[in-house]
């Protein structure tokens, strides 16, 4: 008995002794637990060693490991951590987790954030007068503006204090000559990124309204029918085509740019023969209307390369109603002759100011005739009629009266350009 006692306890020992030699699950990192990649998602990597099967895995979405498992090992294994480029303003945070059956090792990723210049509004449009914009801007980095040199005698930083500012004012000078003139304001980084390629510089781009030219004419008239603007009104000392302002000029058809022995619909180019089958220039849903393909346009004003006065540069264009309402109403009308053919001269009431037009009565084209010439006067307006878009709307007048009406778009009329600008004197 006593033999089988001492047996049964070194068998116990053997197997206590046995366990004491197997060991518990480990995970023994290589390094630091911490992984910081740059914004363009540069990938990273991560060793370790695992006792036992192991398996790796993201808590987002935005960050993928490769080999995402493996086997138990007394040798080092390398995990790429790979992350999308960070397309966010803000630095952003996960974690990697290795699995070694119960035991978890985390790794911290922290991924920097996109380096970056935003502007809200990077194109402006500035009167010939001149004035003022703002730029808003949002940066995480500091940045130095830079106004291109062929443009720094017009375009003036208000305020020096960039690096701080969201706002910036800048000053335009009033433009002295009679063309559009483009100037570029530059916002360039002053830091290197950790992305792999260099911040781009935002560009802002001003353009500005030629100076009036030197042929138009101040009548006083003053347009309010731009949303809340005031804008001052002048008028073109002639007709198109004409070299004195009592000569008849050119004739064009609605949204015509070219002149012609013909005036009709079988000639008309933004029609298929017929004032019912347009082509362009329609915002009435009818198959009677319009001929088209596709549906109706909904234009209801002249495109600028539809318009003949545009095509004269220096902001001339073909008067809108609105405007041709305001030279009605606000000018005096007086039936006359001058250089022996008969219209309207057209006098400012403005106090202080003795500006006049002449509009001669230079009748209208109809098939291959110039029809009353000499006793009525039609002048197109860049606007179709919503009502009957076969129709446009035109500034007609004899010696009774002078008054807006809506004609048929395939007629023969004369164009008197206007130009327009924003009144100094009000703050629109």
């Amino acid at each position: 008995m006593k033999k089988i006692i001492i047996c049964l306890s070194a068998v116990i020992l053997l197997m206590l002794g046995m366990a004491s030699c197997v060991t518990a699950p480990q995970i023994t990192l290589s390094g630091t637990d911490l992984v910081e990649i740059n914004a363009a998602g540069t990938g990273a990597s991560i060793s370790f060693v695992a006792n036992r099967d192991w398996s790796v895995n993201s808590s987002d979405s935005w960050i993928s490991v490769s080999p995402s498992s493996g086997t138990a090992s007394d040798q080092p294994v390398t995990v790429t951590i790979q992350c999308e480029p960070n397309t966010t303003y803000d630095t952003r945070r996960a974690t990697v987790t290795i699995v070694a059956e119960d035991v978890r090792q985390t790794v911290s990723v922290v991924q920097a954030e996109n380096y970056g210049i935003i502007l809200l509004q990077d194109h402006f449009e500035i009167s010939s007068v001149g004035g003022s914009f703002q730029v808003e801007v949002q940066a995480n980095i500091p940045y130095e503006v830079v106004v291109e040199s062929s443009a720094q005698k017009w375009i003036k930083q208000r305020d020096t204090k960039a690096l701080t500012a969201r706002v910036l004012i800048f000053d335009v000078a009033a433009n002295d000559v009679e063309k559009v003139r483009e100037g570029h304001i530059s916002f360039v980084p002053q830091v290197k990124t950790k992305s792999t390629s260099a911040t781009a510089s935002p560009v802002v781009t001003v353009k500005q309204g030629p100076k009036a030219p030197s042929s138009a004419i101040d009548l006083g008239v003053r347009v309010t029918g731009y949303p809340g603007a005031v804008y001052k009104l002048y008028v073109a000392e002639c007709n198109i085509g004409a070299a004195k302002p009592e000569d008849y000029g050119k004739m064009f058809a609605w949204g015509e740019t070219d002149t012609k022995s013909n005036y009709s619909w079988p000639t008309y180019k933004w029609a298929n023969g017929g004032m019912t089958k347009l082509t362009k220039y329609c915002p009435r849903d009818k198959a009677s209307d319009w001929d088209g393909s596709g549906g109706p346009d909904g234009k209801i004003v002249l495109d600028t390369a539809d318009d003949p006065a545009r095509a004269l540069g220096g902001g001339w264009h073909t008067p809108t109603s609105v405007e041709m309402e305001a030279l009605l109403a606000q000018c005096s009308w007086t039936w006359t002759t001058v250089g022996g053919k008969t219209g309207y001269l057209v006098k400012s009431r403005e106090e202080g100011n003795n500006n006049s037009i002449f509009l001669p009565a230079a009748g209208y084209g109809y098939l291959t005739m110039r029809e009353s010439a000499g006793t009525h006067g039609r002048y197109w307006t860049s606007d179709l009629s919503t009502g009957e878009p076969f129709n446009a709307a035109a500034l007609t007048f004899s010696s009774s009266e002078a008054k807006m009406l809506m004609y048929e778009r395939m007629n023969g009329f004369p164009i008197r350009p206007v130009y327009v600008e924003p009144d100094p004197d009000v703050i629109n």
